[in-house]
């Protein structure tokens, strides 16, 4: 990840802070990666020109700098970043889900609680008054106030990414449940074979007593020969036949072709799931 040299790299008046003081920076750190992650993703799904994730780095600088000369600021500070990186750890797992455009106002929401935090930190630094202030930072009426807001700021980013995941999550079930009910398609046979008599229907075969008795009573009609002899031919010539009965509301059709030449049309399975998905397709009301 590029945040951090990123953010190192900025102005030298963070070299007191860098230098010696690994566990201030190690707080700061967890918050700048989620920032630089989500910058880029919620400046363009906001609309904004200016990534928000710039204004907190500005805001940390100001901190930081302001607070360098100021020795009972240490712990202090340690101690803010450390609530405020428990606030950000809870958004990294957002980077793993496209944002929307509500989740990324929410965001833009928090790092102005964030930035107000760290302007009232950043005057009272100014004012000499570290060690006073940030005792009482947490008990102040304007800083408890934003830390209950982007609790319920946070808690709403929750809901929705959890929203966003389950729509993800429904999403690629039901492609995975098509998927599984999708067996191969048989018409590239039935295709095949009818364009193998050029579409002209066997009366012969339609006006047999065999075939009359099949369509009549429903029952079992085994067409069997050698291998070439025309079985598939004769077979998709009888589809057609009810294809047309179908169009007409005056049958169900259902059909499947096995070949020995196309693994994924060798399997009973996909006969099932086949036959079954066409037959409620055209059940009354589907």
């Amino acid at each position: 990840m590029q945040s951090w040299p990123y953010f190192r790299a900025k102005p030298r008046r963070f070299s007191s802070f860098r230098d010696g003081d690994q566990s201030l920076m190690g707080r700061i750190r967890p918050v700048v990666d989620v920032l630089y992650t989500f910058s880029g993703a919620i400046g363009e799904v906001a609309g904004i020109a200016f990534p928000p994730a710039k204004a907190i780095f500005i805001g940390i600088g100001v901190l930081l700098a302001a607070a360098k000369d100021v020795s009972a600021s240490h712990d202090a500070l340690v101690e803010l970043f450390q609530r405020i990186e428990s606030f950000f750890r809870r958004l990294g797992v957002y980077t793993q889900i496209s944002l929307t455009a509500e989740m990324a106002d929410v965001f833009v929401k928090i790092v102005a609680e964030v930035l107000f935090i760290l302007s009232i930190a950043t005057k009272e630094v100014k004012r000499k008054r570290a060690k006073i202030y940030f005792r009482s930072l947490l008990g102040r009426t304007d800083v408890e106030g934003a830390w209950r807001r982007l609790d319920s700021l946070i808690q709403e980013e929750v809901r929705m990414a959890i929203a966003q995941i389950m729509k993800v999550a429904g999403n690629q079930m039901e492609l995975d449940v098509r998927k599984w009910f999708s067996p191969p398609d048989p018409s590239t046979n039935h295709n095949t074979a009818c364009d193998v008599y050029h579409n002209v229907p066997p009366i012969w075969f339609f006006e047999a007593s065999v075939f009359m008795d099949w369509m009549s009573r429903g029952s079992l009609l085994w067409i069997h020969g050698k291998p070439g002899s025309g079985k598939s031919i004769l077979c998709s010539a009888i589809v057609q036949h009810i294809m047309a009965l179908r169009d007409a509301g005056k049958a169900t059709l259902a059909y499947f072709y096995f070949d020995f030449r196309d693994d994924e049309k060798q399997n009973s399975t996909d006969f099932i799931w086949h036959t079954g998905r066409e037959r409620n397709s055209q059940a009354p009301g589907s």
